[in-house]
């Protein structure tokens, strides 16, 4: 689907875990913004999940390894997090590009951003656990 629908299905999906429908949102906002066709998918497998079909799946990937929201007091920051700076990761837990769509899911997490040319067609996936 194109992501004006996508965002009208992901107001179906709860708030699971660290997945924050809010967040999401505004990271498929950003997506609109990129120069690349855009194709999104929603699952809910257990978990929330995503998968973004474009040509620049690295610009995709960034969007979503990046997200991040404020929080209100340091006492809402986790102990794992190391340096609290008012704001905590909320993106998802698993992130992966696949640039041989036709065989997804097959090969596991995927391959890097970095692995990966601006051009080449490539699924990227996100999963919060």
């Amino acid at each position: 689907m194109d992501i004006p629908a996508a965002l009208g299905c992901l107001a179906k999906v709860p708030k699971y875990n660290r997945f924050d429908p809010d967040c999401v949102y505004d990271a498929l906002g950003e997506l609109g913004e990129l120069q690349t066709p855009i194709r999104v998918a929603i699952a809910r497998e257990s978990s929330p999940a995503l998968y973004v079909y474009s040509t620049d799946a690295p610009a995709v990937y960034d969007v979503f390894n990046s997200m991040s929201k404020p929080v209100e007091t340091p006492e809402n920051v986790p102990e794992w997090f190391a340096e609290p700076e008012g704001s905590i990761y909320v993106g998802p837990d698993e992130l992966g590009i696949h640039t041989d769509v036709e065989t997804y899911p097959a090969v596991g997490l995927g391959d890097s951003p970095e692995a990966v040319s601006k051009g080449t067609p490539a699924v990227c996936r996100f999963w919060w656990d």
